[in-house]
């Protein structure tokens, strides 16, 4: 008799089993359906098209932010007083998009005193495959941002 009860015992807990394995299937259904075309798309994505996603693409900014840059380029090392002079735009405009710059990874910046001196990061910015590859532990923040995005 024992066994019998055993046997229905487990044979319950079974199909208890299989209904919470079945509720779980379905809810997973849709999540995958979207994975699954995430992931297609992303692969018929062009390069280029993929970069700006990622925030990546060299020379896609917008002009002002393209402008700063571009002057902090030509002077290497710089605070935003000598970015606004070769832009001829204020030096609080300047700082704030530096700010911008360096939030998105494009710049460094190291304050000295009260004065904040930026440059161009001089490594480039992974793809989004690269990326993927690394181990989190070993990434600069540069990497992290990307794959916050």
């Amino acid at each position: 008799m024992e066994n019998r009860w055993e046997r229905a015992m487990l044979a319950n807990k079974v199909d208890k089993i299989e209904k919470q394995v079945d509720k779980i299937e379905k809810r997973l259904a849709p999540v995958e359906t979207q994975l699954t075309e995430t992931v297609i798309f992303l692969n018929t994505m062009p390069q280029k098209t993929m970069q700006i996603a990622i925030g990546s693409a060299e020379g896609f900014l917008p002009d002002h932010l393209e402008k700063t840059k571009r002057a902090l380029k030509t002077l290497g090392y710089a605070t935003a007083s000598d970015v606004a002079k070769v832009t001829k735009r204020a030096r609080a405009v300047e700082s704030s998009y530096l700010c911008q710059l360096e939030r998105i990874g494009i710049l460094t910046g190291e304050r000295v005193g009260r004065t904040k001196w930026f440059r161009i990061v001089t490594k480039p910015l992974l793809t989004a495959s690269e990326s993927l590859e690394q181990p989190p532990s070993n990434q600069s923040t540069v990497e992290q941002n990307l794959l916050e995005i």
